[in-house]
């Protein structure tokens, strides 16, 4: 029984050298993919500095900070108007039991510790959650802590809008009843805003039990610190 034949193998190109062109051309790809990878490398170990060593928590994503309301002056406030400081910024109310006069005495403390030169470029604003603070009433309250504390009242769609912008969180429970009470409740953070008006820091309250690792972060912050 007879087979047919084998076919003929397919003759096939031998491989092609490639040139001095498609040589150059392939050995700058693999640089421009080396040089990217390298550079990528880079800017994830600045990143990761850049939020090293701080006390407080630091924001990855720094937006430009929104407050705006009536400053305890009785003047339209916005918080651009203190670019170029570093602002320390809370939220609560003039008749806060505890929590509040804790941390007005602490911020005035850590504004202490920072370097004679710098404290003028340290500001902390006072945001007050309760419709029964005015301007005046801040005028009254604040200076017991620190004549440079400065106070912010609005209207209620403005603190609401600069309590969501830092992740403030806060209630007003006014009475129904006349046995009940005028409660307020409120979150305890303090948030750091750079010279650049960008939300950089967040400080939990036992933080402020450390004025002078506070004091680093906000010099940090200023390019006067390491």
């Amino acid at each position: 029984m007879s087979h047919p034949p084998a076919p003929s193998p397919v003759p096939t190109a031998p491989p092609r050298s490639l040139n001095g062109i498609e040589l150059a051309a392939l050995a700058a790809l693999v640089f421009g993919l080396i040089v990217g990878a390298f550079w990528l490398t880079i800017q994830r170990m600045r990143a990761i500095d850049d939020t090293r060593g701080f006390l407080g928590q630091p924001q990855r994503e720094r937006k430009v900070a929104e407050l705006s309301g009536t400053g305890a002056d009785g003047q339209p406030f916005r918080i651009a108007q203190l670019k170029g400081n570093v602002v320390l910024v809370t939220f609560g109310f003039t008749r806060c039991p505890d929590v509040c006069p804790d941390t007005l005495g602490k911020l005035a403390a850590v504004r202490r510790a920072v370097p004679a030169a710098l404290q003028e470029r340290v500001k902390a604003v006072f945001v007050s959650v309760d419709p029964r603070d005015d301007p005046s009433t801040l005028k009254g309250y604040l200076p017991f802590y620190d004549p440079s504390l400065l106070g912010l009242t609005g209207t209620p769609a403005q603190i609401a809008a600069g309590a969501k912008f830092f992740g403030a969180e806060y209630e007003v429970r006014p009475p129904k009843r006349d046995d009940e009470e005028y409660r307020v409740l409120h979150s305890d953070f303090v948030y750091a805003v750079d010279p650049e008006g960008r939300y950089a820091l967040r400080f939990f309250h036992a933080h402020l039990n450390q004025p002078d690792a506070i004091s680093r972060d906000l010099q940090r912050l200023l390019g006067d610190g390491k």
